[in-house]
């Protein structure tokens, strides 16, 4: 989650050895959170086994589409590597790959990988076989649907291997029946200047409003199912609305 929303630091997009996959943006991440729970994001985890696995994505459309998996892999047996000084062999034990395919214009999308024998060289996308980390990015999706794929090369030590997958900027098109019928909940207009209308609850909702630095700046019941913004400064802001059974985050801008 913290590397598929870091902030780029380097001078071309993607990682490098100064600055890695770049600056942790927290508010990001907690805005990814709410669009998986919106349904315009993705975060799971899985258990790969022997066959491959295949998610159909449905691109946002106003966003890149950056995907990250990673996953803890088994212990490599060193015995097995000789020893020297500054030793590449490289160390994968399970070599998960992860591919994104546009399914109208059939391009294929590959993780980044970096260049150790020339270290400031911007990274390329191509097959990662040395990190348990692998990132795409689509920095301009077409308005089309993609097909993600998680595959492995030669045999998963230990038969399965879990990891953890994030998307951002697309959605998983197939919904389940329980997400169809999903309480609904938004929030107008976005961006605002003084009030904000919440629309799909009780008329009195309990609202609480955090800054990008994760500080409580408002917490008030929204009368009407009508919050007054006015005092907050201009900026982004999280909100979190509370219904007597669940609670919904949403983002909103300050003008």
């Amino acid at each position: 989650l913290l590397i598929n929303t870091t902030n780029e630091t380097g001078d071309a997009l993607g990682p490098d050895y100064r600055y890695g996959f770049g600056l942790v943006d927290a508010f990001k991440a907690a805005s990814l959170i709410i669009d998986n729970s919106n349904q315009e994001a993705i975060i799971l985890s899985e258990t790969k086994e022997d066959e491959n696995l295949t998610y159909q994505l449905e691109s946002i459309g106003d966003e890149p589409i950056r995907a990250t998996i990673v996953w803890l892999d088994p212990a490599y047996n060193f015995n097995d590597v000789p020893f020297e000084l500054n030793n590449r062999t490289p160390l994968l034990v399970n070599d998960l790959d992860l591919r994104i395919i546009d399914n109208t214009a059939f391009t294929e999308y590959l993780p980044w990988t970096l260049n150790v024998e020339n270290p400031s060289a911007a990274a390329l996308p191509g097959d990662n076989v040395l990190d348990n980390v692998e990132q795409i990015l689509i920095e301009s999706p077409a308005n089309s649907n993609y097909t993600l794929q998680i595959s492995h090369k030669n045999q998963l030590v230990g038969e399965t291997q879990d990891f953890a997958l994030v998307v951002s900027g697309a959605r998983i098109s197939t919904q389940s029946t329980n997400d169809v019928t999903k309480t609904e909940v938004n929030i107008y207009p976005n961006p605002t200047t003084d009030f904000i209308n919440i629309k799909g609850l009780e008329s009195n909702p309990k609202v609480e409003i955090y800054n990008m630095d994760g500080k409580l700046v408002l917490n008030q019941t929204a009368n009407n199912a009508v919050i007054n913004v006015q005092s907050l400064p201009i900026g982004n802001y999280i909100m979190l609305i509370k219904s007597e059974k669940e609670t919904f985050a949403k983002k909103f801008i300050k003008k």
